[in-house]
Protein backbone atom coordinates (compact mmCIF):
# COMPACT_ATOMS: atom_id res chain seq x y z
CA UNK A 1 0.00 0.00 0.00
CA UNK A 2 1.41 3.56 -1.07
CA UNK A 3 2.69 5.72 2.20
CA UNK A 4 1.22 9.12 1.85
CA UNK A 5 4.57 10.75 1.02
CA UNK A 6 4.22 7.94 -1.61
CA UNK A 7 0.83 9.12 -2.83
CA UNK A 8 2.19 12.81 -3.07
CA UNK A 9 4.96 11.72 -5.35
CA UNK A 10 2.32 10.13 -7.64
CA UNK A 11 0.21 13.01 -7.76
CA UNK A 12 2.98 14.85 -8.50
CA UNK A 13 3.98 12.40 -11.33
CA UNK A 14 0.79 12.38 -12.91
CA UNK A 15 0.27 15.83 -13.12
CA UNK A 16 3.76 16.46 -14.94
CA UNK A 17 2.77 13.95 -17.50
CA UNK A 18 -0.40 15.74 -18.67
CA UNK A 19 -2.91 13.09 -16.56
CA UNK A 20 -5.85 14.72 -15.13
CA UNK A 21 -4.70 17.25 -12.18
CA UNK A 22 -5.05 15.70 -8.50
CA UNK A 23 -5.56 17.51 -5.33
CA UNK A 24 -4.14 14.68 -2.47
CA UNK A 25 -0.71 16.25 -1.38
CA UNK A 26 1.12 15.58 1.66
CA UNK A 27 -0.20 18.54 3.48
CA UNK A 28 -3.75 17.72 3.16
CA UNK A 29 -3.61 14.25 3.93
CA UNK A 30 -2.22 15.39 7.16
CA UNK A 31 -4.51 17.65 7.61
CA UNK A 32 -7.47 15.12 7.11
CA UNK A 33 -6.13 12.68 9.13
CA UNK A 34 -6.08 15.89 11.79
CA UNK A 35 -9.52 16.74 11.48
CA UNK A 36 -10.09 12.85 12.23
CA UNK A 37 -8.54 12.53 15.07
CA UNK A 38 -10.44 15.59 16.75
CA UNK A 39 -13.54 14.09 15.38
CA UNK A 40 -12.43 10.97 17.49
CA UNK A 41 -11.90 12.76 20.65
CA UNK A 42 -14.82 14.94 20.52
CA UNK A 43 -16.61 11.32 20.11
CA UNK A 44 -14.75 10.27 22.79
CA UNK A 45 -15.70 13.26 25.31
CA UNK A 46 -19.26 12.70 24.55
CA UNK A 47 -19.38 9.64 25.11
CA UNK A 48 -17.78 9.86 28.54
CA UNK A 49 -20.02 13.13 29.21
CA UNK A 50 -23.35 10.91 28.64
CA UNK A 51 -21.72 7.41 30.19
CA UNK A 52 -20.11 8.79 33.41
CA UNK A 53 -23.11 11.27 34.30
CA UNK A 54 -25.01 8.13 34.85
CA UNK A 55 -28.36 7.14 33.72
CA UNK A 56 -31.53 6.70 34.47
CA UNK A 57 -32.94 4.04 33.09
CA UNK A 58 -36.86 4.13 33.66
CA UNK A 59 -37.32 1.52 30.80
CA UNK A 60 -38.95 -1.37 33.16
CA UNK A 61 -42.00 -1.48 32.98
CA UNK A 62 -44.13 -1.55 36.92
CA UNK A 63 -46.74 -4.06 37.53
CA UNK A 64 -50.21 -3.42 36.47
CA UNK A 65 -51.92 -3.10 39.88
CA UNK A 66 -54.20 -6.06 41.08
CA UNK A 67 -56.22 -3.50 42.44
CA UNK A 68 -57.67 -1.89 39.64
CA UNK A 69 -59.82 -3.19 36.85
CA UNK A 70 -58.30 -5.51 34.14
CA UNK A 71 -57.52 -4.14 30.63
CA UNK A 72 -60.12 -4.57 28.14
CA UNK A 73 -58.94 -7.29 25.36
CA UNK A 74 -59.78 -5.62 22.05
CA UNK A 75 -62.45 -5.90 19.96
CA UNK A 76 -62.23 -8.14 17.31
CA UNK A 77 -60.88 -6.45 13.91
CA UNK A 78 -59.40 -3.76 16.02
CA UNK A 79 -55.89 -2.81 16.29
CA UNK A 80 -56.49 -0.05 18.85
CA UNK A 81 -58.78 0.39 21.70
CA UNK A 82 -61.68 2.73 21.26
CA UNK A 83 -61.28 5.83 23.93
CA UNK A 84 -64.89 6.85 23.03
CA UNK A 85 -66.15 8.47 26.48
CA UNK A 86 -66.17 10.97 28.95
CA UNK A 87 -63.85 11.20 31.75
CA UNK A 88 -62.28 13.21 34.83
CA UNK A 89 -59.69 15.16 33.62
CA UNK A 90 -57.99 14.53 36.70
CA UNK A 91 -55.96 11.18 37.55
CA UNK A 92 -56.66 8.88 40.15
CA UNK A 93 -52.97 8.46 41.80
CA UNK A 94 -50.74 6.45 39.84
CA UNK A 95 -49.89 3.23 40.38
CA UNK A 96 -47.21 2.16 43.17
CA UNK A 97 -44.15 1.34 41.42
CA UNK A 98 -43.07 -1.95 41.58
CA UNK A 99 -41.22 -4.27 39.26
CA UNK A 100 -41.10 -7.95 38.69
CA UNK A 101 -38.60 -9.10 40.28
CA UNK A 102 -34.59 -8.53 37.96
CA UNK A 103 -36.31 -5.71 36.54
CA UNK A 104 -36.10 -2.78 38.53
CA UNK A 105 -34.61 0.04 37.12
CA UNK A 106 -30.48 0.76 37.22
CA UNK A 107 -28.34 3.18 37.60
CA UNK A 108 -25.64 2.53 34.39
CA UNK A 109 -22.13 3.93 33.67
CA UNK A 110 -21.24 3.43 30.11
CA UNK A 111 -24.20 1.29 29.64
CA UNK A 112 -22.65 -0.93 32.79
CA UNK A 113 -25.19 -1.66 35.33
CA UNK A 114 -23.56 -0.13 38.58
CA UNK A 115 -26.87 -0.14 41.25
CA UNK A 116 -30.30 -1.02 41.45
CA UNK A 117 -32.83 2.30 41.66
CA UNK A 118 -35.10 2.71 44.59
CA UNK A 119 -37.79 4.80 43.12
CA UNK A 120 -39.00 7.41 45.22
CA UNK A 121 -42.81 9.31 45.40
CA UNK A 122 -44.19 11.32 45.92
CA UNK A 123 -45.93 11.44 42.60
CA UNK A 124 -48.25 14.50 41.04
CA UNK A 125 -51.54 14.01 38.89
CA UNK A 126 -51.90 14.03 35.76
CA UNK A 127 -53.98 16.16 33.83
CA UNK A 128 -55.71 14.04 30.48
CA UNK A 129 -55.61 16.28 27.85
CA UNK A 130 -51.55 17.05 27.89
CA UNK A 131 -51.33 12.96 26.96
CA UNK A 132 -53.87 12.84 24.20
CA UNK A 133 -53.17 16.62 22.71
CA UNK A 134 -49.62 14.77 20.99
CA UNK A 135 -48.23 18.56 21.09
CA UNK A 136 -44.57 17.96 21.77
CA UNK A 137 -41.96 21.02 21.51
CA UNK A 138 -44.67 23.49 20.35
CA UNK A 139 -44.40 26.01 23.49
CA UNK A 140 -45.71 28.97 21.15
CA UNK A 141 -48.65 26.76 19.63
CA UNK A 142 -51.74 27.97 20.41
CA UNK A 143 -52.81 24.39 21.77
CA UNK A 144 -50.07 24.47 24.10
CA UNK A 145 -51.13 27.80 25.42
CA UNK A 146 -54.65 26.72 25.42
CA UNK A 147 -53.29 23.33 27.80
CA UNK A 148 -51.14 25.82 30.08
CA UNK A 149 -54.54 27.41 30.59
CA UNK A 150 -56.70 24.58 31.37
CA UNK A 151 -53.94 23.13 33.86
CA UNK A 152 -53.84 26.36 35.82
CA UNK A 153 -57.64 26.17 35.93
CA UNK A 154 -57.91 22.98 37.13
CA UNK A 155 -54.73 23.30 39.70
CA UNK A 156 -56.40 26.09 41.04
CA UNK A 157 -59.72 24.06 41.52
CA UNK A 158 -58.16 21.03 42.88
CA UNK A 159 -56.04 23.11 45.56
CA UNK A 160 -59.48 24.27 47.29
CA UNK A 161 -61.72 21.11 45.92
CA UNK A 162 -61.71 17.45 45.74
CA UNK A 163 -59.69 16.20 42.64
CA UNK A 164 -61.79 13.51 41.97
CA UNK A 165 -65.16 15.00 41.86
CA UNK A 166 -66.61 15.55 37.89
CA UNK A 167 -65.80 19.42 37.51
CA UNK A 168 -63.24 19.08 35.00
CA UNK A 169 -63.63 16.80 32.33
CA UNK A 170 -62.37 15.10 28.88
CA UNK A 171 -64.90 13.83 26.25
CA UNK A 172 -62.91 11.86 23.87
CA UNK A 173 -64.99 10.47 20.35
CA UNK A 174 -63.73 8.24 17.73
CA UNK A 175 -64.80 9.56 14.21
CA UNK A 176 -65.19 8.08 10.57
CA UNK A 177 -61.49 8.03 8.96
CA UNK A 178 -60.22 6.80 12.27
CA UNK A 179 -60.00 10.58 13.58
CA UNK A 180 -60.29 11.16 17.31
CA UNK A 181 -61.92 14.08 18.80
CA UNK A 182 -60.98 15.81 22.27
CA UNK A 183 -63.11 18.27 24.35
CA UNK A 184 -62.37 19.33 27.39
CA UNK A 185 -63.86 22.04 29.83
CA UNK A 186 -64.66 22.68 33.66
CA UNK A 187 -68.10 22.51 34.79
CA UNK A 188 -69.93 23.37 31.91
CA UNK A 189 -67.90 25.04 29.67
CA UNK A 190 -65.69 23.54 26.63
CA UNK A 191 -62.25 24.91 26.86
CA UNK A 192 -60.43 22.69 24.63
CA UNK A 193 -60.97 20.95 21.37
CA UNK A 194 -58.14 19.03 19.15
CA UNK A 195 -58.52 16.32 17.15
CA UNK A 196 -55.73 13.68 16.11
CA UNK A 197 -55.06 11.16 13.43
CA UNK A 198 -53.97 8.00 12.63
CA UNK A 199 -50.43 7.91 11.44
CA UNK A 200 -47.11 6.25 12.12
CA UNK A 201 -44.34 8.43 14.34
CA UNK A 202 -41.89 9.68 12.20
CA UNK A 203 -38.53 8.10 13.00
CA UNK A 204 -36.20 11.53 12.14
CA UNK A 205 -38.49 14.02 12.40
CA UNK A 206 -41.60 14.17 15.08
CA UNK A 207 -45.21 14.97 13.50
CA UNK A 208 -47.74 16.03 16.14
CA UNK A 209 -51.78 15.37 16.44
CA UNK A 210 -50.97 11.86 15.54
CA UNK A 211 -51.70 7.88 17.15
CA UNK A 212 -50.85 5.07 16.01
CA UNK A 213 -51.88 1.51 17.50
CA UNK A 214 -48.95 -0.89 18.99
CA UNK A 215 -49.55 -3.88 20.95
CA UNK A 216 -52.82 -3.32 22.01
CA UNK A 217 -53.05 0.19 22.89
CA UNK A 218 -53.61 3.29 21.42
CA UNK A 219 -50.11 5.12 21.70
CA UNK A 220 -49.31 9.37 21.42
CA UNK A 221 -46.17 10.99 21.82
CA UNK A 222 -47.34 13.95 23.91
CA UNK A 223 -45.45 16.98 26.38
CA UNK A 224 -45.88 18.16 29.25
CA UNK A 225 -45.10 20.07 32.27
CA UNK A 226 -44.74 17.91 35.15
CA UNK A 227 -46.53 18.89 38.13
CA UNK A 228 -44.81 20.58 40.95
CA UNK A 229 -43.84 17.95 43.31
CA UNK A 230 -42.16 16.06 40.44
CA UNK A 231 -40.48 19.49 39.02
CA UNK A 232 -38.10 20.61 41.60
CA UNK A 233 -36.37 22.93 39.16
CA UNK A 234 -39.04 24.34 38.28
CA UNK A 235 -38.69 23.95 34.79
CA UNK A 236 -41.39 25.05 32.31
CA UNK A 237 -40.13 24.01 29.14
CA UNK A 238 -42.06 20.77 29.74
CA UNK A 239 -40.76 16.81 28.89
CA UNK A 240 -41.93 14.38 26.18
CA UNK A 241 -44.15 11.01 27.44
CA UNK A 242 -44.41 8.08 24.79
CA UNK A 243 -48.44 7.73 26.18
CA UNK A 244 -49.85 4.21 25.36
CA UNK A 245 -53.74 4.36 26.13
CA UNK A 246 -55.81 1.15 27.38
CA UNK A 247 -59.41 0.56 28.69
CA UNK A 248 -60.38 -1.34 31.46
CA UNK A 249 -62.86 -3.30 31.99
CA UNK A 250 -64.93 -0.91 33.76
CA UNK A 251 -64.73 1.77 31.19
CA UNK A 252 -62.08 3.71 32.70
CA UNK A 253 -59.01 5.20 31.06
CA UNK A 254 -55.51 3.50 31.76
CA UNK A 255 -52.47 4.82 30.40
CA UNK A 256 -48.70 3.63 30.20
CA UNK A 257 -46.31 6.65 30.80
CA UNK A 258 -42.98 5.91 29.76
CA UNK A 259 -40.00 8.79 29.06
CA UNK A 260 -39.64 10.13 25.66
CA UNK A 261 -37.61 13.44 25.45
CA UNK A 262 -36.58 16.24 28.00
CA UNK A 263 -34.40 16.03 31.15
CA UNK A 264 -35.70 13.27 33.13
CA UNK A 265 -35.18 13.85 36.63
CA UNK A 266 -36.36 12.07 39.91
CA UNK A 267 -39.80 10.15 39.18
CA UNK A 268 -39.83 11.50 35.47
CA UNK A 269 -37.50 8.74 34.78
CA UNK A 270 -39.72 5.91 35.54
CA UNK A 271 -42.44 4.40 33.98
CA UNK A 272 -46.17 4.88 35.73
CA UNK A 273 -49.49 3.38 35.44
CA UNK A 274 -51.94 6.16 35.62
CA UNK A 275 -56.35 6.03 35.58
CA UNK A 276 -59.04 8.58 34.31
CA UNK A 277 -62.28 7.45 35.62
CA UNK A 278 -65.06 7.31 33.46
CA UNK A 279 -68.05 9.39 34.56
CA UNK A 280 -70.22 9.12 31.58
Amino acid sequence: MATPKQIAFYVGTASASGWPVATATYKTLNAARARGMRHIRYLVILILTVGLSGCYFGSSRPIYPASWPSLSALDAGRTCPDLSGTYRAVSDEAASLVYPPGHAPQTKILFVPIEKLEPSPPLGLRILPWHLAGSLGEEKSDLWNALIHYSALLDIYTANFDHKDDAGWVRVQELPDALIEVDAGLHDQMLLHFALKKEAQGFWHYRSHIYECKNGGLVVFSGFIPPRIENPTGATNGVGARCTFFRAVDGSLVMLEAPYTGVQQGTMSYQKWWRWRRIE
